[in-house]
């Protein structure tokens, strides 16, 4: 992790960040293997928390990527947990705020899909920080998981999200 940074920052190329972020989330996919995708989390935080490639940029990747979310959990069902791994670990760190997700999470058009990855991302900073600071971070995020994960048509069908977040340890995430 401490060479793959200090190549990034010795390249020091902005221009490039974006693509960078992007092939993090790539390799994690490719290998499909946790041991690979939590290293590549604490490169990306590192790399984000040491502004060797901007938040912004690493937000736009992925976004770009869960543009593609729902195919790529298709081909690798893995994704969500993989994805969210890397999401989790910079949300942790305070890199990216929980509210962002709403945003992020929009083209995600598989509603189970959308919620596995934020499910992932919340337990991801659940297991780094513990669940009163989970809970504290959700409340100054103004993380809101039902205005996103959360159809009406959907849970007709389904599993309501309480009984979701239940079942994956997270109703600490819920609002009063």
């Amino acid at each position: 992790v401490a060479e793959a940074l200090l190549c990034v920052q010795e390249l020091y190329a902005p221009e490039h960040a974006e693509r960078i972020s992007a092939m993090l989330y790539d390799r994690s996919i490719e290998d499909s293997k946790e041991k690979t995708t939590e290293l590549l989390a604490k490169l990306a935080s590192e790399l984000v928390g040491k502004k060797a490639i901007a938040a912004s940029s690493f937000k736009a990747a992925t976004c770009e990527l869960f543009k593609g979310l729902d195919d790529l959990a298709i081909d690798v069902p893995m994704t969500p947990k993989l994805v969210g791994s890397i999401v989790g670990e910079l949300a942790a760190k305070k890199l990216f705020p929980l509210s962002w997700l709403a945003e992020a999470c929009e083209p995600v058009e598989d509603f189970e899909v959308k919620r596995k990855v934020c499910a992932e991302i919340l337990l991801s900073v659940k297991k780094a920080l513990g669940e009163s600071s989970l809970m504290e971070i959700v409340r100054s995020d103004n993380f809101d998981a039902s205005s996103f994960l959360t159809d009406e048509e959907e849970e007709k069908e389904g599993e309501k999200l309480s009984t979701f977040l239940k079942g994956k340890g997270l109703t600490c995430v819920l609002s009063p």
